[in-house]
This record gives C-alpha cells, structure tokens and sequence, in this order.
C-alpha cells in the first residue's frame, strides 16, 4: 500500500528543491607551472594586497557591472583583504610589505543573468564568471596560481546577478589556498 500522506509531501518536496536550488558556488585554485606550492602565509604575517589588474579587452565588461574598472579592482582588493584577515593575516591594500605580496589579474569576467540561470538550469546560459591569476610573493619565493569558477549556484533562491558573490568566492577560495593551516 501506498502512504498516501508521505507521497504527497515528496510530490510537494522534490518541486521545491528544483526552485530553491541546492548547488553551490565553486571556485578551484591550482599551481602554475614554476610555482613553489611550499610558498604560503602563516597566521599572523603581514601582506600587502596590490590593486588587482583585468585583462585586455574585459575593461568594457567591468565597467557595465561596476561603473569603472578602478571600482571592481577596490571591491576585489577589499574582499581579498576581509578572506585573508579572516584566517589571521594582517593584510594590508599597497604594494609591499615585510611579509609578502599578494598580485591578482583577472582573466575572466562576465556577468549573468539570474532569471535565465533560473529557467535554463545546466545550460550555461546567464552564468557569471570570474576567474584569474595571482602571484605571492614571499621572502621564501614566489607562488604562481590560476582560480577557475568550475560550477554555479542556482535555482531561484540565487536568482539574482552573481558577481558579486563570485567576488567573495574568488577571494576566500585564494585565501584558504595561500594561507597555511596553523
């Protein structure tokens, strides 16, 4: 015998998780060729953070999203900034610092739109993406690595445009892989 009562809660259940979505954002962060991977940050050290650079030609696509390049490049720095403090770095916006350097180039930007990720989900269509290099610098060497967004929210509860989201993910995604475990 069917339990009716529970076939109707699945049959209300499965839609909802469909609409609300249940995937997360994912950022993977690998080695360079060339890089020392040995080359890391202990709690407490000091970074600076330099302004982060975007490529050639992505300068018109920021600019829609931002309003300027300078004004993306301030929101990364600051979201880099607020990922490394929280794992106990003091990290600081220039260009030197006794402790290191952090330099980013974004390689990949693009804004999406929520509503298509929402109906065209698996698609492609609407996702946003930020992607890029950095290069830290330490006293003990120097680290090359690449950040990839290799998969997207979705569903309706994450609708909206992910830029921004994929900022704080980017920076916390670098920031766990450079700062060493205490």
């Amino acid at each position: 015998m069917i339990n009716l009562p529970h076939l109707q809660r699945s049959l209300f259940v499965l839609p909802l998780l469909f609409v609300t979505g249940c995937a997360g954002l994912m950022m993977s962060v690998d080695e360079r060729s060339g890089s020392d991977a040995n080359v890391s940050l202990a709690p407490g050290a000091t970074v600076a953070v330099s302004s982060p650079t975007v490529a050639d030609g992505l300068d018109g696509v920021v600019s829609k999203s931002f309003g300027s390049g300078a004004e993306f490049a301030r929101e990364l720095q600051k979201a880099m900034i607020a990922a490394l403090v929280a794992n106990g770095v003091a990290a600081v916006a220039g260009d030197s610092a006794a402790g290191g350097t952090l330099a980013i180039h974004i390689t990949e930007f693009s804004s999406g739109s929520g509503a298509a990720r929402v109906w065209l989900s698996g698609s492609g269509v609407g996702d946003s993406a930020l992607e890029g290099e950095a290069s830290l610098t330490t006293p003990a060497g120097k680290r090359l690595l690449e950040i990839r967004k290799t998969g997207s929210m979705s569903g309706a509860s994450q609708g909206g445009d992910q830029t921004r989201d994929n900022i704080a993910y980017f920076a916390t995604a670098l920031a766990e892989a450079i700062v060493k475990s205490s």
